[in-house]
């Protein structure tokens, strides 16, 4: 198969063509039926693109994705998207990436991880968490006794201010001078825990833990689908969609309604990885009013291989440490104090190198042109290729012995994110995506002839 993406989408002739594409003979040109290109009315689906692993990720994690995979049975296709989306959300705020004038991009990545049931998604996710894990372990133990004395003056104050609250209501009630708030009421602050990754929280949860960790966070789907169907399934008519596209982006993001204080998030930055069966997203993604969210997840669906007893592991502890370096990477403040991002310039061969490949996915764009969901990632690419370039930039330095941080992301790891992303993330994503990726009229074709 070529690693270059082709968009065979269909379209009308201008003639009237035979099965090999001859022009048939008509007697009257002006009357003669189109023969129909009946290749549309094959499946969309073809085989997946290979990832090759040391050519992007470099020897050392080429070599830690390939054991992990070995070890757990698992594709490195599912190691390899899961590691992205988790480094990119230890990396979080303390590091953008700009490649040059106003344009900064943050190491969000969505990993999506598609496959039949009991096809390793989720071991292969797991090799990636173990690390994460047994990092969020190690920063939790200074912090327990805090935490745990807190809980315990939190269970005690909520019982003046459960009193205060029936007394407050009936001073209301009756007019009389509303009572003072008792200070042993107040069990302070809530101690500030680093959370490595959340799987499960509400927007309003999010919001409110993301205003006091402001480095960003990981969020972790074990299932995708219910995640994305109920995604406009909210309490008072509104939909969760519009904090999601900014979690993408790290935009500000900033909640006041009038039952609850007002929360403010200046760079909202949520990676994700989650994983889905091949079927939803034809379902949830076939959608008019579809808003480019889904077009922001990179899909990962490999060929399987038949499964083999392991002659090699993944060395986990030497994951943690370098997730830990990630982890540990320090956000500057402003002249306010507060924190925010250091950011990764590009020199200028890179830049040119990332200005090549834009043009190429400008092109790419305007063949695709009415394909929906796939001109909306394809006009995510060189975004998606910059904040790929950074992540990797930073992996190799946290596995490597060097004290400071790479300034800057340079050429190399440019070229390994476009490499990525033109001749994998495209081809997977067409794939993926199958009928959503066509052209509306194609894809009425196709649905009509079943």
């Amino acid at each position: 198969m070529r690693n270059t993406i082709a968009f065979g989408l269909g379209g009308g002739a201008k003639q009237p063509r035979g099965p090999a594409g001859e022009v048939s003979p008509t007697d009257d040109e002006s009357e003669a039926w189109l023969v129909p290109d009946l290749t549309i009315l094959q499946t969309a689906r073809h085989d997946p693109p290979p990832l090759p692993v040391r050519a992007i990720f470099g020897d050392a994690w080429g070599q830690w994705i390939e054991a992990a995979s070995e070890g757990k049975g698992a594709p490195c296709d599912y190691v390899a998207g899961a590691l992205l989306a988790v480094a990119g959300s230890l990396i979080g705020n303390s590091r953008w990436a700009h490649p040059y004038g106003d344009w900064r991009e943050p190491p969000v990545i969505w990993s999506m991880l598609v496959g039949n049931p009991s096809c390793w998604k989720s071991p292969g996710l797991d090799a990636v968490r173990a690390p994460l894990e047994a990092l969020a372990d190690r920063l939790m133990t200074p912090a327990a006794p805090a935490l745990e004395a807190w809980r315990k003056r939190k269970e005690i104050a909520d019982l003046p201010d459960s009193a205060w609250r029936e007394t407050y209501k009936l001073a209301v009630k009756k007019r009389e001078p509303l009572p003072t708030y008792p200070a042993e009421a107040d069990a302070g602050d809530e101690p500030l825990v680093t959370v490595l990754e959340i799987n499960d929280a509400t927007v309003e949860g999010l919001t409110k833990f993301l205003a006091r960790q402001q480095r960003g966070t990981l969020v972790v789907r074990g299932e995708l689908a219910g995640w994305l169907g109920g995604m406009n399934h909210y309490h008072g008519g509104s939909s969760d969609r519009p904090f999601w596209i900014e979690a993408y982006g790290g935009r500000r993001h900033a909640v006041d309604r009038v039952s609850r204080d007002r929360e403010e998030v200046r760079r909202l930055s949520v990676s994700l990885v989650g994983c889905i069966q091949p079927e939803p997203p034809s379902s949830l993604l076939l959608k008019p009013d579809d808003d480019g969210m889904v077009a922001r997840f990179c899909p990962f669906w490999p060929l399987l291989s038949p499964p083999k007893r392991p002659v090699r592991m993944s060395d986990s502890g030497c994951a943690e440490q370098a997730f830990g370096r990630l982890h540990g990477l320090k956000m500057p403040t402003d002249y306010e104090g507060d924190p925010k991002p250091d950011f990764n310039p590009f020199p200028e061969t890179a830049q040119a190198r990332l200005d090549a490949f834009t043009r190429e996915a400008f092109e790419w764009e305007k063949e695709a042109e009415g394909s929906g969901l796939l001109v909306s990632f394809i006009g995510k690419a060189n975004g998606l290729s910059v904040r790929v370039a950074l992540i990797l930039t930073l992996l190799d330095w946290a596995a490597s012995d060097q004290i400071d941080p790479p300034a800057e992301s340079s050429e190399d790891y440019c070229l390994r994110a476009v490499r990525f992303v033109r001749d994998y993330a495209l081809p997977m994503v067409r794939m993926t995506y199958a009928e959503a990726a066509l052209k509306p009229v194609d894809r009425a074709a196709v649905m009509g002839g079943r």
